[in-house]
């Protein structure tokens, strides 16, 4: 394994994992119960064509005709997470899982919300419960993954005592993490070169935590290769960079996620920072 720069301070971006690729089918839209009645097949039509207003008041209709209707809590919940309304999208979750015990919609829903929240241990649980309910869920190996890894980071950031990190701490869940990840890619799940793409990004993150820069570089490869438009995968690719002392090759990963969203000024500031840095280095 390639030994790390220790002198270089690296900020890895966790947050990058609650980017855009978040969804891998976490946010699906499928039908609400396996065995829904007709009066919910409107409400989703609304919902896919984002027809939010509509689609309310015919859940509120529905649920006051009808309130152990679980679908329509979670159509509502859908609706709440769109518009930002976190809290009131986890009522919803519960209130369809309080009415449907095996619905597994709400809980993948109610686990990313958790999993947005920092609520590690209560997003894990459910990702859990999810694979007990369907041992084959690409989405419960996901978000176990996801909550795996985040867990791993956090116990690393508890135990760490100024620069130094005891990486025995969290050891055993990012193993964990990508070994769901990595199963992910066994089960051939993927339905299009994007969903391939946010698994390569998970496990080169779970890898590059767990000190091994040349797989977590070989799968944020990968994970540039199916999606090449993603700006924050140059710039993660560009910090792991870094860690094995690649400045320029880091440099031009920088620039290019430039390019891709050039009204990024925290990027701007990433990517200038580091030119004056190897300015510096060249005696430039």
């Amino acid at each position: 394994m390639t030994n790390q720069n220790p002198n270089l301070k690296i900020k890895m971006i966790d947050d990058a994992l609650f980017q855009a690729d978040l969804g891998f089918n976490l946010l699906y839209l499928p039908q609400a119960e396996l065995d829904a009645q007709a009066e919910l097949r409107p409400i989703l039509m609304l919902l896919a064509s984002q027809q939010f207003d509509e689609a309310l008041t015919q859940i509120q209709a529905l649920i006051k005709t009808n309130p152990t209707r679980a679908g329509a809590y979670y159509y509502r919940a859908y609706i709440h997470f769109n518009r930002k309304r976190l809290r009131l999208c986890l009522q919803d979750c519960n209130r369809a899982i309080e009415w449907n015990a095996q619905f597994i919609g709400a809980y993948i829903f109610r686990g990313l919300v958790l999993l947005m929240q920092r609520k590690l241990r209560l997003a894990l649980a459910d990702f859990e419960l999810i694979l007990s309910l369907n041992p084959a869920s690409p989405e419960g190996y996901m978000g176990r993954g996801m909550a795996l890894y985040l867990l791993g980071q956090y116990e690393r950031r508890i135990h760490r005592f100024g620069t130094f990190i005891d990486y025995r701490y969290g050891w055993h869940e990012l193993n964990h993490a990508i070994a769901d990840f990595e199963y992910l890619l066994q089960m051939d799940v993927a339905k299009h070169e994007l969903e391939l793409a946010v698994i390569y990004h998970r496990l080169a993150h779970a890898y590059f935590a767990q000190r091994n820069p040349e797989k977590a570089l070989h799968y944020m490869d990968e994970a540039i290769r199916h999606n090449p438009q993603m700006a924050n995968y140059f710039r993660d690719r560009g910090y792991m960079l870094l860690t094995v002392g690649q400045q320029e090759r880091a440099l031009a990963d920088f620039d290019y996620a430039l390019h891709l969203k050039p009204n990024d000024r925290l990027l701007k500031l990433q990517a200038e920072r580091l030119r004056r840095q190897s300015n510096k280095k060249n005696g430039l």
